[in-house]
C-alpha cells in the first residue's frame, strides 16, 4: 500500500530533527518539500542561540521527493496570490508548487506547516482541509502522546485547528490571526484607541476594504518589511 504524502516546510523539518521525529514520520509517510524548503532547513548559524542542527544526510535520506519551483511557477504563483508575497522562500515556494498543480491535483495530500502567513494562503487556495500539525503526523507514525509534548505550541493539533477557525471566520482575520490579543485589544493596539472606542460603540464599522488594508498591513509590513528594515539599520551600525 502506497504511503500516504505530505509536503513540509522549514519549521516543521526543523522542529521534526529537534525532537528525533523526523525518521519516524518518514517511515509512515511519503514526505515531499521543494529545493528552496531544504536550502533554508540546512542553513543558519551554528552559533546561534537554539540553533538546531539538521542532517543533511538524513534530510535527504528521508524525503521521498525534492521538487524544483522554477521562477516562472514562482512569479505566477505570486501574480496570483498577491498575499504570497509577504511569505518566506520555502512557504512561498511550497505553496507555489502546490498551486501549479492545478485543480487536479490529489486532494488526500497533505500539508504541514506551522507559519500563520502560509495558512492565510492556504486558505486562499482551499487547502486548508488538507493542512495537518507535525504533532498529528507524529502520533501517526508511532511517537507516543506523552513524546509528542516536546513539540512546541505551534506544532500542535490545537494550536493549527484554532488558527484554522480564525481563517474560516474570514473578517476577523486580520484582527485577531497575527496578534493573539481579542478582537478589541487588537484594535486598540494596532489601530489606536480611538478607532476601538468607535467600533466598540458602534459609530462605525469595519469595512471590507478597512479590513483588507489591517490584513496585509499585519501579515506584510509588520511581520516583513518593519523586520527588514530593522535588520538593515542594526547591520549599518544605526
Amino acid at each position: 500500500m502506497a504511503k500516504q504524502r505530505v509536503l513540509v516546510d522549514t519549521n516543521v523539518i526543523i522542529e521534526a530533527f529537534r525532537t528525533g521525529f523526523w525518521t519516524a514520520i518518514c517511515g509512515r509517510y511519503s514526505v515531499e518539500t521543494v529545493e528552496s524548503v531544504v536550502g533554508e532547513a540546512l542553513a543558519g548559524d551554528p552559533t546561534e542561540p537554539g540553533y538546531v542542527v539538521v542532517d543533511a544526510v538524513g534530510l535527504r535520506s528521508g524525503l521521498t521527493e525534492v521538487h524544483p519551483v522554477p521562477d516562472l511557477m514562482r512569479a505566477d504563483f505570486v501574480i496570483k496570490n498577491q498575499k504570497a508575497e509577504g511569505l518566506d522562500l520555502g512557504e512561498r515556494d511550497l505553496l507555489a508548487w502546490i498551486f501549479a498543480q492545478g485543480p487536479s491535483f490529489d486532494t488526500l495530500v497533505l500539508l504541514s506547516t506551522a507559519d500563520k502567513a502560509a495558512i492565510v494562503v492556504a486558505g486562499a487556495l482551499q487547502c486548508l482541509d488538507r493542512l495537518e500539525s507535525l504533532q498529528a503526523l507524529a502520533l501517526a507514525s508511532g511517537i507516543t502522546p506523552h513524546q509528542s509534548d516536546r513539540l512546541k505550541h505551534q506544532f500542535t493539533g490545537k494550536w493549527l485547528d484554532g488558527i484554522r477557525t480564525k481563517v474560516r471566520l474570514g473578517a476577523m482575520v486580520p484582527i485577531i490571526l497575527c496578534s493573539g490579543f481579542s478582537p478589541e485589544e487588537a484594535l486598540r493596539r494596532f489601530c489606536g484607541k480611538g478607532l476601538a472606542q468607535k467600533v466598540s460603540q458602534g459609530e462605525t464599522t469595519l469595512t471590507t476594504p478597512v479590513l483588507n488594508f489591517l490584513e496585509d498591513w499585519m501579515l506584510c509590513h509588520i511581520q516583513y518589511e518593519d523586520m527588514d528594515l530593522a535588520r538593515h539599520l542594526k547591520a549599518g551600525g544605526h
